[in-house]
């Protein structure tokens, strides 16, 4: 007796990114960070095994993911990997993200991922009220603030102003300037 069938096709999975590229088109300051999602896809009819989320080209450094792989996608599923870009320098910084999977028509699908670190100065002062107390108007008191730089640009020093509530006080104020990162030379 002769024995008919029809082949099925063989299951295989069917990755799809979401985009294939990643911009953090809004400038990052030095030493933050920020993150977008990329979402993985299945639409195959197999399981989709992501093996490695490879980092690469001229500043990988920058940028990271919070997936540890292997990741593994059913049919009609989808995984949110998130990318984090953190500089360290300023400038554009890109980087490629390789997913390697078994996808036997896509085994390796490239992401594109762009950013920019900007420095920006941080001022902060040793005080922010002077109690002078009573001083006879023939003398003087000194008192100092510092200025600080915690930031990671120079802080130009435009104006340095004065208010008081006593009328006629005298004050002497030390000259502006810029203060590189660091520090604090007033």
């Amino acid at each position: 007796m002769p024995l008919r069938g029809i082949a099925l096709p063989t299951p295989i999975p069917n990755i799809v990114v979401s985009s294939d590229s990643l911009g953090f088109g809004h400038q990052v300051v030095l030493g933050n960070s920020t993150s977008l999602s990329l979402i993985i896809s299945n639409d195959g009819t197999a399981p989709l095994e992501v093996s490695a989320l490879d980092l690469s080209g001229s500043m990988p450094e920058a940028f990271a993911t919070n997936a540890t792989p292997p990741i593994t996608t059913n049919p009609g599923d989808s995984q949110s990997v998130e990318i984090v870009f953190t500089p360290q320098s300023e400038g554009q910084k890109a980087a490629l993200l390789s997913i390697l999977n078994n996808d036997p028509d896509m085994p390796e699908v490239q992401v594109i991922l762009t950013g920019t670190g900007v420095a920006t100065p941080t001022i902060r002062i040793s005080s922010n009220l002077l109690n002078f107390a009573d001083v006879a108007p023939s003398d003087s008191a000194d008192q100092s603030v510092t200025v600080y730089n915690d930031g990671t640009a120079t802080l130009d020093i435009v104006t340095i102003e004065v208010t008081t509530d006593s009328a006629g006080a005298e004050f002497k104020l030390a000259p502006s300037g810029a203060i590189q990162p660091g520090d604090s030379p007033f």
